[in-house]
């Protein structure tokens, strides 16, 4: 069973990613390139920081200041899960990035 959810506790979502298509239009990063997403979340669902390395590429977290995790109340997989979905989908959409 899950912990209780209390007001600011964080949780680390961390995952490797593979590049699918271009990334910010940068030609020297190619599809099948690998790196690391990392990201503080806190447990109201928002991202509190965040990092992404592929090599010597270093992601800021401004980058991704603005995204909220929404969590879906009829889920039947941790909110770690859930979290790690939203993040995931937000960076394929974004950065057509896959984990």
């Amino acid at each position: 069973s899950e912990e209780p959810v209390r007001r600011g506790d964080k949780v680390v979502v961390k995952a490797d990613f593979e590049v699918n298509g271009r990334l910010f239009g940068q030609s020297s990063i190619r599809k099948g390139a690998r790196g690391t997403v990392e990201a503080m979340v806190d447990r109201g669902g928002a991202i509190m920081s965040f990092q992404g390395y592929m090599g010597k590429f270093h992601v800021s977290e401004s980058q991704l200041a603005y995204l909220q995790v929404e969590s879906k109340k009829t889920a039947p997989t941790s909110r770690m899960a859930r979290w790690r979905t939203k993040v995931a989908t937000w960076l394929w959409s974004h950065w057509q990035l896959t984990f």
